[in-house]
């Protein structure tokens, strides 16, 4: 497989939600990530009520803003929209538009709360399939009740959504318990795909070439290669 390495989950557009502040943040966190090797980016800005209540026009204007530069500053660097949506079970009634998938690929990155119960993200996964989107968890390792039984990231593969986790989870994950249970979700091929989830330019920064280098020496190159950019390539091409 020809890897093109993707930032699938990310919140680098300036000034949109608790991500990048402005466009300077932006520059510097697209540089980390081309100098890093990552060659495609999708943009997941925060949906969440009511903390971020404003247009969306707000953020396409930001990415349009963004496209522009990385033309001429970081050419061939592929750039996608998305957004990361925090789930509600009344938002899907009452502002269905607020929903904004990847890239136009029917699939939302969804997001819950690290204390929600498996019961809730299991029902809120299926209410957005009902509601005809497909669904990709966002970092499955931050919701505490998982950690607690590796057969609930299989349960959650098998309604049909993919697992999604973030970067520095896999090379400095912030507990032994979560350390194990990366390796169990590496060994069972239970990711599909890996985002860095990155906000700024200090702590959580737009890089995946070491969690690359970790699962491929854990896993082998097919996975890796897999979930850090093979997966991608069959959403952004839907």
């Amino acid at each position: 497989m020809n890897l093109k390495l993707t930032d699938i989950h990310c919140h680098l557009l300036p000034g949109v939600d608790d991500g990048a502040k402005n466009m300077d943040d932006t520059k510097q966190m697209l540089k980390i990530a081309a100098a890093d090797g990552i060659e495609r980016i999708v943009f997941t800005p925060h949906i969440r009520r009511p903390w971020l209540d404003r247009p969306w026009s707000k953020v396409t204007d930001a990415f349009e803003q963004v496209k522009e530069y990385a033309a001429s500053a970081h050419p061939g660097l592929e750039l996608y929209l998305g957004s990361e949506f925090d789930y509600s079970r009344t938002i899907l009634t009452e502002e269905p538009h607020q929903l904004h998938d990847i890239s136009g690929s029917g699939i939302i990155l969804l997001e819950f709360k690290p204390y929600d119960s498996y019961d809730r993200i299991r029902d809120g996964i299926q209410q957005v399939q009902m509601a005809g989107y497909d669904v990709m968890l966002a970092h499955i390792e931050r919701y505490n009740i998982m950690l607690t039984d590796i057969d609930l990231a299989r349960r959650i593969s098998e309604l049909g959504a993919l697992i999604q986790v973030n970067a520095d989870d896999i090379v400095h994950p912030h507990s032994f318990k979560m350390r194990g249970y990366m390796k169990k979700l590496i060994d069972r091929h239970l990711i599909d795909l890996v985002g860095s989830d990155a906000h700024d330019v200090k702590f959580r920064r737009p890089e995946l070439s070491k969690a690359y280098e970790t699962v491929k020496k854990r896993a082998g190159a097919e996975y890796a290669d897999y979930i850090f950019g093979g997966c991608a390539d069959r959403i952004l091409k839907r």
